[in-house]
């Protein structure tokens, strides 16, 4: 189960500092004003700032006109996690009714929009891959619940949307001796699993017993990215590049034994919409869940307003993170003593 606790909010990605396109040296007198607002063209949110700089030479007034324009990518990546309408109370709050999942994808399919898995994102964003379509989206699935194969995948079928699962491997249904922590509900099989891997689905890792990462030894945390990755990658016959973290916990030392695993990139929650500025060992996803409405959901998918509808998850983000960076700090430091 990932909630929007995340305390990784806005990482930055090292090496993409933006610098101006244009500098004024000597200027004796400035007047600023903004012509331009952000706005979205494509995947990219374009900024243009125009300064009018004034010179004094010689006693006469000379005004230059400087634009700077500022380019970012900008994709969001839905976090769904259960497609059900008998949720149990603990996954009552993640758990979106199969008729609003469906009335969600024809909205996506109607506007144009082409999903991708996030994969297929990390690439692009990294330079790898191909370039994006004009509207972009990344649906995503945590956990690996049994309605994901009932409810959520003909859906996804019928329109031809490509998904991310990230699956937690000790859950599963049949896990057998390899059954690790405690499901919150009937979860997939291995050969579901197998199944959505053969329709596109992109299968992901979501750790071996689903812990919080960033408040277990190191040594826990090596095991179980790296069990869940094996495992995955020996049942699927496959390679797993990407995995989200259980909460959407993580911290330096964790993103550190991702990247050691071999993964390349991972997804928090942070409830942002994601794009080149971030890390790719932390980008952010958009919680979608029961109490989602219409608007919100339309709100979301398309990029708008996006700190303000997510202003509660985003507070909360902020608190916890808090919370968590003392307790992990104090952990430390016992283990010192």
């Amino acid at each position: 189960m990932t909630d929007a606790h995340d305390e990784e909010a806005a990482v930055q990605a090292p090496g993409r500092a933006e610098t101006p396109v244009t500098s004024v040296t000597d200027v004796t007198s400035t007047d600023t004003t903004v012509t331009g607002v952000s706005g979205m063209s494509g995947v990219t949110e374009v900024t243009e700032v125009t300064t009018e700089v004034t010179r004094l030479t010689g006693g006469a007034a000379e005004v230059t006109t400087v634009t700077e324009v500022t380019r970012r990518t900008r994709v969001p990546i839905l976090m769904y996690h259960s497609v059900t309408d008998q949720p149990t109370p603990a996954t009552r709050p993640h758990a979106v009714r199969p008729a609003d999942f469906a009335a969600q994808m024809a909205y996506l399919k109607d506007g144009g929009f082409t999903p991708l898995t996030f994969a297929g994102l990390a690439a692009a964003l990294e330079g790898g891959g191909p370039g994006l379509p004009a509207r972009p989206i990344v649906i995503t699935f945590d956990d690996g619940y049994a309605d994901f194969h009932t409810e959520a995948l003909p859906v996804l079928d019928r329109h031809g949307f490509p998904c991310t699962v990230f699956v937690t491997s000790g859950w599963l249904d049949d896990a057998g001796a390899e059954a690790a922590g405690r499901p919150l509900d009937r979860m997939l099989t291995w050969s579901q699993v197998r199944e959505a891997a053969a329709h596109g689905v992109e299968i992901a890792g979501h750790s071996h017993s689903h812990p919080q990462l960033d408040q277990i030894p190191r040594d826990m945390v090596r095991q179980e990215l790296r069990r869940n990755k094996a495992l995955l990658e020996d049942r699927i016959g496959g390679a797993v590049t990407t995995m989200a973290y259980p909460y959407g916990y993580s911290s330096a030392r964790v993103r550190r034994e991702v990247r050691e695993a071999g993964y390349k990139a991972a997804c928090a929650v942070n409830n942002a919409v994601a794009g080149d500025r971030h890390d790719l060992l932390a980008v952010p996803r958009l919680t979608v869940g029961r109490s989602t409405t219409t608007a919100r959901f339309r709100r979301a998918a398309e990029g708008r307003g996006v700190p303000l509808i997510y202003l509660k998850e985003r507070t909360l983000t902020r608190g916890y993170a808090v919370v968590r960076r003392s307790r992990s700090g104090l952990g430390r430091l016992g283990s010192r003593v």
